[in-house]
């Protein structure tokens, strides 16, 4: 922890708990930048992260709130997420003795991203709040994550209960890869546009979460093929289909223990539905 002359800089929106779990033996992963398309190697406590993204303006220790969120937040949150990879290994199922803690992993990773915050300065200025925007926003996500007098939690949290869940287990040699944005939301009618702008309400929407390079979660609420806490064997098709899912969803990054050369035939599309998603 760094000291009280020293406060915390780097405050990781995706945990490094989370990402150790696509590390080498050496301690690191490999990096695709999603818009540059270069690949690179790092650590953990060198990626995820927005430096001073949870500062306090006026705070007596500028990294209370980081401080707060790595031991009340992450720490559990990491308990749990090793707990439920034990249980699935160890019952060749979802364990359903888990599945609260699972909800407040996705929804915290959900609500945490920079985009969640960007997405709350329309909403303000529609509200008809007054600026500056960027710090109101910062205030009203530091709440939102505080759970203090905000509903967002608790409501993502009844949403995320509303499915079911199945786990998949990528083919052998072949990881899951996940991205600085891990929580993909997807629409079975709108893959083709690998559209994760739906939102958690929709009667067809699914989430993708990896939970590790072999492990993966999808939630959905209607399924001919998926039955509720199964595990099942990912095709090459369907482990290439997510992460290509994973590719348009990241903010920049893509993480994988493995080097990452994504299809040219896909990078194509992806090319096109990212350039889309930054037009005003």
């Amino acid at each position: 922890m760094a000291g009280k002359l020293n406060p915390a800089r780097r405050h990781h929106v995706v945990p490094q708990f989370y990402l150790r779990h696509w590390t080498r033996e050496d301690g690191r992963l490999w990096i695709f930048h999603a818009d540059r398309e270069f690949s690179r190697e790092a650590k953990p406590s060198e990626v995820g992260f927005v430096k001073d993204f949870h500062s306090l303006t006026g705070a007596v220790r500028a990294d209370a709130f980081e401080h707060w969120l790595g031991q009340s937040v992450e720490g559990p949150l990491a308990t749990a997420h090793r707990a439920i990879l034990t249980g699935i290994n160890q019952e060749r199922r979802f364990p359903t003795e888990r599945r609260t803690d699972l909800d407040r992993l996705v929804a915290y990773q959900m609500l945490r991203l920079p985009r969640m915050r960007e997405r709350l300065i329309p909403i303000l200025k529609e509200a008809g709040w007054g600026g500056p925007y960027d710090e109101l926003a910062k205030s009203w996500h530091l709440d939102m994550l505080g759970a203090t007098r905000s509903r967002v939690l608790p409501l993502v949290l009844d949403l995320l209960h509303s499915f079911h869940v199945s786990v998949l287990r990528a083919p052998v040699g072949r990881p899951f890869w996940t991205s600085d944005a891990p929580v993909v939301i997807m629409h079975e009618a709108e893959r083709a546009q690998m559209s994760w702008r739906l939102g958690l309400g929709h009667p067809k929407a699914q989430v993708f979460y990896p939970l590790s390079p072999q492990l993966a979660v999808l939630y959905f609420r209607v399924s001919p093929s998926l039955r509720p806490d199964a595990i099942w064997q990912a095709t090459r098709r369907q482990w290439a289909g997510m992460n290509e899912y994973t590719v348009a969803n990241a903010a920049q990054l893509v993480f994988s223990p493995r080097l990452i050369e994504p299809d040219p035939a896909w990078m194509e599309k992806i090319r096109t539905f990212r350039a889309a998603q930054r037009q005003p």
